[in-house]
């Protein structure tokens, strides 16, 4: 907020000093005045302004910046990230529930003014076209996708304040090719993204089953097989696996990464192993842990403890688009499985991942298939 001027900025930096003296009104409530200090330093360890795994010698507020803002009033417009292109909005997500694509619209100054939003295409509409700005103002839009053309259509975004100024913004819009007759977890601007327990089937077999873990992962569940005893298994056949209905609209290489719980090579076999295939391809062995990396030291274990997670990408061919079946295979116990993201394009950088994509299936008599959220 500060780098863009708004005159929000100082009253964010106020948050942050409010919520930090909240958080030592707090540890006065329960080592002075509950049970008359009974629990006198249960609070005490230093709990904010961590750089490295020790804890700090003493609590230190989150910088913060604070500007000078003028008297008249200021025009801005924001977007998610620092580009004028919004995160593309997808038809099956939007049927999924979704919420719409917005901008924010902001002052730089103390004074409010007024805006017009508007859109190139009669088929997006702004939910609210005239606004008057005092700090921040979101402005949400609404798509007729029966009126959307198909593929990926550019929407600009005109955002004007007169005199003050105005902007111009694009939101990409994505109804693809063939969509009707879409099924399973449908890829939206080339992705497929979705938690390891919500595989279409789940196959047991060879002895193991496999179990969801609730909780275990860093959006939702993890799931793995027990028991954890069990002997490897060759993937293929019918070995215990994990298989995700998929509908790509690209064909060419497509990256499957999995996330995994972190973990080491208890066994000390060199690295512990899943296996990752496409429709009947022959699967391809990965090694989620590697236990020979000993020329990096402690940093792939830090890492992975870090992020609560290792992160396995393996690059499979697709012919053709439409229809295909991602397996992952369990080869050696000890694997909890997180999260499976396909991606036939660029992912854009987040630390979770992008969100779960939807599933669907073919509404006959209609132009696009029924989706929800797994």
């Amino acid at each position: 907020y500060a780098s863009q001027g708004r005159a929000e900025t100082n009253a964010l930096a106020d948050k942050v000093a409010e919520l930090f003296q909240r958080d030592e009104d707090l540890r006065v409530v329960y080592e002075e005045e509950i049970a008359d200090g009974k629990w006198t330093q249960m609070m005490a360890q230093t709990h904010i302004g961590y750089t490295i795994w020790q804890q700090p010698e003493e609590q230190s507020m989150p910088q913060v910046i604070r500007i000078e803002v003028p008297q008249e009033a200021g025009f801005g417009v924001g977007t998610p990230g620092t580009s004028a292109v919004l995160p593309a909005v997808d038809v099956f997500a939007a049927m999924a529930g979704a919420g719409p694509a917005s901008i924010e619209v902001f002052n730089t100054g103390g004074a409010p003014y007024a805006a017009r939003v508007s859109t190139s295409v009669d088929w997006v509409t702004p939910l609210a076209s005239e606004i008057t700005v005092d700090a921040t103002q979101e402005v949400g839009f609404e798509i007729d996708w029966a009126g959307a053309p198909m593929g990926t259509s550019m929407v600009d975004i005109l955002v004007d304040a007169g005199d003050l100024g105005a902007a111009t913004l694009q939101l990409p819009v994505h109804k693809p090719e063939g969509a009707v007759e879409a099924s399973g977890f449908v890829a939206g601007s080339g992705l497929v993204s979705a938690e390891a327990a919500a595989a279409s089937r789940i196959v047991s077999g060879h002895g193991v089953d496999w179990q969801v873990i609730p909780n275990l992962g860093r959006s939702g569940d993890g799931i793995a097989t027990f028991p954890v005893t069990a002997p490897a298994s060759e993937p293929g056949d019918d070995s215990p696996r994990l298989e995700f209905d998929v509908h790509l609209f690209e064909a060419g290489n497509v990256d499957v990464t999995v996330t995994t719980a972190p973990t080491l090579d208890f066994q000390g076999q060199g690295g512990i192993r899943f296996a990752v295939s496409i429709d009947d391809g022959a699967p391809v062995i990965v090694t989620a842990i590697d236990g020979e990396a000993a020329g990096d030291g402690n940093v792939p274990w830090e890492e992975s403890v870090a992020r609560n997670a290792h992160v396995v990408t393996t690059s499979l061919p697709v012919t053709e688009p439409g229809a295909h079946t991602v397996k992952i295979w369990r080869v050696d116990p000890g694997i909890v499985f997180q999260r499976v993201l396909v991606a036939t394009g660029e992912v854009p950088e987040t630390y979770l991942g992008p969100p779960d994509t939807p599933v669907c299936s073919p509404a006959p008599g209609t132009d696009l298939p029924e989706c929800t959220l797994p």
